[in-house]
């Protein structure tokens, strides 16, 4: 599959690997180097700590760095969290960006607080 298929939410974290011994370098190298001709992420299942994970295998240099992954179940929908959120208002966003750009403290804070209120910095 393409790495780019790959929601980075699904991401747990990385582990290099290499071949243990000299038997599997030669089975190592070919599934290294069909994974770069091709492009693509290898996905496949690994037992750590007791656990099945399901894992990314993409080369890296001479070795394939592995990302475990976390399974469908596992992630929750955005909109959990999100579908209370009010829309955004378009009309807000030229001031926003004006004190998003502000370069000091106190020019923030004479943009920011009305005119008829004073502010001790």
């Amino acid at each position: 599959m393409d790495k780019s298929d790959i929601d980075p939410r699904y991401l747990i974290r990385p582990y290099y690997l290499r071949p243990d011994g000299k038997v599997g370098h030669d089975a190592f190298a070919v599934i290294r180097e069909t994974i770069r001709e091709m492009n693509k992420v290898a996905i496949g299942r690994v037992v750590l700590t007791s656990r099945e994970h399901i894992i990314a295998l993409e080369p890296m240099d001479k070795g394939l760095v592995g990302t475990l992954l976390r399974y469908p179940y596992e992630v929750r929908s955005e909109w959990e969290y999100f579908d209370e959120i009010q829309d955004f208002l378009v009309s807000a966003m030229g001031r926003s960006k004006s004190l998003l750009q502000c370069k000091s403290q106190k020019e923030f804070v004479t943009q920011a607080v009305p005119h008829n209120r004073t502010v001790q910095l």
